[in-house]
């Protein structure tokens, strides 16, 4: 959506920007559809497991994002009204609704428990197994030492600490994320 809001002040200046601008953005577009669309196929498996009700979930789910489109189409005519014409409002209005969506968006996954095991879970498994085996040949290892390993290598114990963003890309969501005490390696 930058690139399409970028792309008539850009082309203003330099002719040939516009259509390139405009394109990429539309193929950005695109393409964040078609991860939404795989994530979406992920989660209502998930959600699905335990009942094996995919077609109910998806259903709602639906239901839910027509109603949640309807809501945007709505702030997006407001916001179109309240700032008629004025650049730098129609920016600080678009960067306030986006750091919003990226705010609820990454708290909507922190909130997100999947029990199946990805790379990244099973190279914190492999790690935080050889750090018990190490406390264990330490003697450091107490009574009721047990629950506790067990709860930090359960799945909800895995998604606390796992990073949202590969290695090394954390910084793009510095003001609303914080890696939970993981370290990146």
């Amino acid at each position: 959506m930058a690139m399409e809001l970028a792309a008539p002040l850009v082309g203003n200046q330099h002719r040939g920007w516009f259509l390139a601008l405009a394109c990429a953005g539309s193929v950005a577009r695109s393409l964040c559809g078609c991860a939404a669309g795989a994530t979406r196929a992920a989660l209502t498996s998930h959600f699905a497991r335990h009942r094996r009700n995919a077609a109910d979930i998806a259903a709602k789910e639906g239901s839910q994002e027509t109603a949640v489109t309807l809501v945007g189409m709505c702030v997006g005519v407001l916001a179109t009204t309240a700032t008629d014409g004025r650049i730098g409002w129609q920016w600080a209005v678009f960067v306030a609704l986006t750091v919003a969506h990226v705010c609820c968006n990454v708290r909507a996954v922190r909130a997100l428990v999947i029990d199946s095991l990805n790379r990244e879970r099973v190279r914190r498994l492999l790690a935080r197994y050889d750090e018990t085996l190490d406390d264990v040949r330490r003697g450091s290892v107490t009574a009721g030492a047990g629950a506790r390993i067990i709860a930090k290598n359960s799945p909800r114990g895995l998604a606390k600490d796992e990073a949202l963003l590969p290695v090394g890309m954390n910084w793009v969501l510095w003001p609303w994320y914080s890696y939970r005490g993981a370290r990146e390696e």
